[in-house]
């Protein structure tokens, strides 16, 4: 059985993390600019959901998330935050919840997991996160 597609919509410095933690369970169709997400969305029927890095193409995560959430919005749209960019200090609480209100299905802190209970456990959280916000297919158990 083929492998349930994800569009990682992430920065590439985000992208190792993601790849390591998620690769075995899903497709990753990786991009990090906002044309070629639309364009990959359009073209690829088969997308059961969206991963979206907070920093994604210079902050255009709301951008990809109201166009997900309006032309698609049987996709869930998964936020994470897997780098912490200097001089750029996030609310994740503030960000989670105006993501959420907008149609959001999660968000995920990898920084702050990472820094509370270390990278190995951080990983194991955000692949559990990713996977439960996957649609089950049906007849799959």
């Amino acid at each position: 059985m083929a492998k349930p597609k994800v569009l990682a919509a992430v920065p590439p410095a985000s992208l190792e993390v993601v790849s390591r933690v998620v690769a075995e369970d899903v497709e990753l169709v990786f991009t990090n600019a906002l044309p070629a997400a639309r364009e990959l969305l359009a073209a690829t029927p088969d997308i059961a959901m969206v991963l979206c890095g907070v920093h994604f193409d210079e902050s255009r995560m709301y951008d990809l998330l109201e166009y997900v959430h309006r032309d698609f919005p049987h996709l869930p749209f998964f936020v994470v935050r897997i780098v912490d960019r200097e001089g750029r200090r996030l609310s994740m609480a503030t960000l989670g919840a105006a993501a959420q209100a907008a149609g959001a299905a999660g968000v995920f802190d990898f920084v702050a997991m990472s820094q509370s209970l270390g990278k190995a456990a951080a990983e194991r959280a955000l692949r559990e996160a990713i996977l439960r916000h996957l649609p089950r297919r049906a007849g799959a158990s």
